[in-house]
């Protein structure tokens, strides 16, 4: 041992364990160690934390450091936090569940997100958790004192979604693995008849019951002081702690989930300040190492780069840089107080001089700052119960009235995103489990068997040249003109509107659509990577909102109509005033240009050529380019070259295949409709073209202008020309199936649904299929669209392809590697 310091809790027994995991795990007499206290004071409650720093012999710089927890060896403090309990707690944690679970995922794809276990011992006065220590992998705890930010709580709702889905599987695979925490008693329930604790808890009534006002808020504040005074605190609380209640779904619960108990890992600027200041000078004037006093004259910039990259693995390891003033950014000097000593007092020169005082401190967040992963430690108070506990007890502790009033709903469906996908992650590694899921799939078209429906009736489509399409076509025109005479429509319009709830549906899907393809980016992303989307033919703005829900960073709109590009950029100016005057509103930079995107580059027209995007969406428009190949290959190319290999082209397009059967079903063969919407065609059907199918289309109060069928077999050639792989083919009713569990609530706060009656509308044809759902006159109300309006509806699909790595040939044409 090296040095210890004085009055610590560490008693002779756990000093002769840790002895012994040293030596089996460093080797005998090949080290020597230091420990030091690891928080500030009042940081923890329940334990007493310590840094062991391991230096080997051989090498000083092969440095070693842990974290060794210890309760209190004071006996009134150890019953007053009820210190072995909560030890027996964690070390059951970490020895009996195998959180991690991987079974076969990669580290980032399992559940990781705590610190790695060394060793435990449970006897009494003698109670030790070690762990690795996170400090020098880049983590450190956020000042509590401080709001959290957006990303951080993100971040947390992701890692609480893979802890929660990781039990229920080992729930449903491995239950034994799960007894022993199933069977243990809930750390409250075990101190319900301490009396100290029952009068503490008893006192938060009163406080709760103050900071309502009583005379504004008499109603609220009388039914809180009925629940309040219907049972003691415990009571109330041990009902809703009592996981049998809560099963099927009770799960693993962190259980003292507050901000203390969590570190965040970032991708700080500090080090790329630095290296910025040694790039800019052909050498340093000294070095000084603390360990040596040794000192090198001119070193050469290979060997400041060295020095930079051991101190960025080894923060501890003290080292001064005396560097010119003219080479140190004035805006990096406060974040570099934070992890070094400035000594500016020198004419020309700045000494710096890092060392290990950063080593009990955490670095203040800064908005440049990217947070990169979090952990969870601190497991003491672990439960077995519902996992609403966990986000409950972050949400209300850790985050301000202001941001859950915003920010409330979006967490929410972060956690239940991350949960579900964690869930399938996990099962699809079985077979078995995988053909179960298979089976119990809602019928909407997967990747998989996409490719497969894309070739139905290729031969009735009849092959069409540039020599078919007409050469002076003033559809663009024509087009654009019906969108800019389109007036806005106030929220009481809209409400008049026969197809009300149908648009708000077809905005549900576009939003259910927008939100999987922005959550299969973030989770190949670290966080707070940028990120760019080009809004295609995007209309006055209708999914500038979701944009904003959605954190992105960079948004490019264009559209041919130039009324409407005017009114979304106004949209988007609201927005940002909006924000301006909200403490967490996430802000994005926006450009806007009018411009046809089945005749010009697009690229051409971006304030930066070179920016790439991360996900391209056309909604409801991509069907116009099919006039002619020229077109529609001009558009895919736009849609496709900008994209980062991973990134998705998404679209909502009329389906060709529906349209065509509903067609043939006619009474003329030339159109079909109903009350809401008709189509008319104006050129030859039998069979139609690959290009320049086109037909009249009128959607009630919405459009009435020339389209055009959308051959998918040829899309899917087109957009794999140009690097972009089929990932989904799914119709808006396959899609509405797949989606509505998980997209429920905000269908129905987006009034995706109209709200009826069965015994009110008995007569009503529009509402005659409702009766399959309902048993004799029922007055509970449903929630669904017309017939009319789902008619309308179910004549489009949604699509995505993905944008594959690429390769170039000794022309220098891209070779794409679509792996199929």
């Amino acid at each position: 041992m090296d040095s210890v310091e004085e009055n610590n809790e560490i008693s002779d027994l756990v000093y002769k364990i840790l002895n012994n995991f040293l030596n089996k795990e460093y080797g005998q007499g090949k080290y020597k160690y230091d420990i030091k206290g690891a928080t500030k004071k009042g940081d923890n409650y329940l334990g007493v934390v310590y840094r062991i720093t391991v230096k080997m012999l051989d090498n000083e710089d092969n440095r070693h450091q842990l974290i060794l927890k210890v309760p209190p060896q004071n006996l009134l403090r150890r019953e007053k936090f009820f210190a072995r309990p909560v030890f027996l707690r964690e070390a059951l944690a970490f020895e009996k569940v195998s959180l991690s679970t991987t079974k076969g995922l990669s580290i980032q794809e399992s559940f990781h997100e705590y610190p790695k276990y060394k060793f435990s011992s449970t006897d009494y006065m003698n109670e030790v958790i070690c762990m690795d220590d996170l400090q020098p992998q880049g983590f450190y705890l956020f000042d509590r004192f401080a709001p959290l930010t957006y990303d951080h709580v993100t971040i947390l709702m992701r890692i609480y979604g893979k802890l929660h889905a990781t039990s229920l599987v080992i729930k449903d695979e491995n239950p034994e693995l799960l007894s022993e925490l199933q069977k243990m008693q809930d750390i409250f329930v075990q101190q319900k008849d301490y009396e100290p604790l029952n009068n503490y808890f008893e006192s938060l009534k009163v406080n709760v019951l103050e900071c309502i006002d009583k005379q504004q808020e008499h109603d609220y504040w009388s039914k809180l002081n009925e629940y309040l005074n219907s049972a003691t605190i415990f009571e109330l609380m041990l009902s809703i702690l009592d996981s049998k209640s809560s099963e099927p779904y009770s799960v693993i619960c962190h259980g003292d989930c507050w901000i203390n108990n969590i570190m965040y890992k970032y991708e700080t600027d500090l080090c790329l300040g630095i290296m910025l200041c040694l790039l800019s000078h052909s050498h340093i004037e000294q070095v000084q190492r603390k360990s040596n006093k040794s000192k090198v004259n001119r070193l050469p910039m290979k060997l400041a780069c060295k020095s930079l990259k051991k101190l960025c693995i080894q923060p501890n390891r003290a080292q001064k840089l005396t560097l010119p003033k003219s080479s140190i950014n004035a805006s990096l000097v406060p974040r570099m107080n934070f992890f070094a000593f400035l000594d500016e007092t020198k004419k020309d020169n700045v000494s710096i001089t890092f060392n290990d005082n950063m080593n009990n401190q955490s670095p203040k967040y800064s908005q440049n700052d990217r947070i990169k992963d979090a952990c969870l430690i601190d497991w003491q108070i672990m439960r077995y119960a519902s996992p609403v506990i966990d986000l409950m007890y972050f949400l209300m502790c850790c985050t301000t009235g202001e941001f859950r009033q915003k920010y409330f709903q979006n967490m929410i469906d972060i956690y239940h995103k991350s949960a579900t996908d964690h869930i399938k992650r996990l099962e699809d590694d079985s077979d078995d489990a995988h053909e179960a899921s298979q089976q119990q799939m809602s019928p909407a078209t997967t990747s998989r068997d996409a490719k497969e429906t894309t070739v139905d009736d290729d031969d009735e489509w009849r092959e069409e040249t540039l020599d078919n399409v007409p050469e002076n076509s003033n559809m663009q025109d024509v087009v654009a003109s019906h969108y800019n005479e389109l007036k806005e429509a106030g929220r009481t319009e809209r409400l008049k509107s026969r197809i009300f709830y149908m648009r708000n549906f077809n905005n549900w899907i576009k939003s259910q659509l927008i939100a999987e393809y922005l959550h299969c980016i973030k989770t190949q992303q670290r966080v707070g990577d940028p990120m760019r989307v080009l809004d295609m033919c995007c209309g006055k703005g209708g999914d500038l909102l979701k944009w904003e829900k959605a954190s992105i960073t960079h948004l490019i709109c264009t559209d041919i109509a130039e009324v409407s590009v005017e009114q979304c950029k106004r949209r988007y100016e609201d927005i940002i005033q909006r924000a301006e005057k909200s403490k967490f509103a996430h802000k994005f930079t926006a450009e806007f240009f009018v411009c046809d995107s089945t005749l010009v580059r697009l690229r051409g027209r971006f304030k930066d050529p070179s920016l790439k995007l991360n996900l391209v969406s056309c909604q409801f428009a991509f069907h116009y380019s099919f006039e002619s190949l020229t077109q529609a290959d001009c558009m895919v190319r736009n849609a496709a070259e900008c994209l980062k290999p991973g990134g998705f082209f998404i679209a909502t397009i009329p389906d060709a295949y529906e349209i065509m059967k509903r067609l043939k079903l006619s009474n003329n063969g030339r159109s079909f409709g109903n009350e809401v919407y008709k189509i008319e065609f104006v050129s030859h059907t039998d069979p139609p073209p690959l290009f320049g199918a086109k037909y009249q289309f009128h959607l009630e109060g919405v459009v009435d202008c020339p389209e055009f069928l959308v051959h998918f077999p040829t899309l899917i050639k087109l957009c794999r020309k140009h690097g972009l792989k089929l990932e989904r083919k799914t119709t808006f009713a396959d899609y509405y199936k797949e989606n509505i569990e998980k997209g429920r609530s905000l269908l129905y706060r987006m009034n995706g649904l109209e709200t009826v009656f069965p015994n009110r509308i008995s007569q009503n044809e529009e509402y005659s299929h409702i009766k399959q759902f309902v048993k004799g006159n029922s007055s509970r109300s449903l929630g669904t669209l017309s017939k009319s309006e789902w008619e309308a509806a179910s004549l489009y699909l949604v699509c995505a392809f993905r944008k594959c790595e690429n390769s170039f040939d000794r022309e220098g044409k891209p070779v794409f590697m679509f792996n199929d």
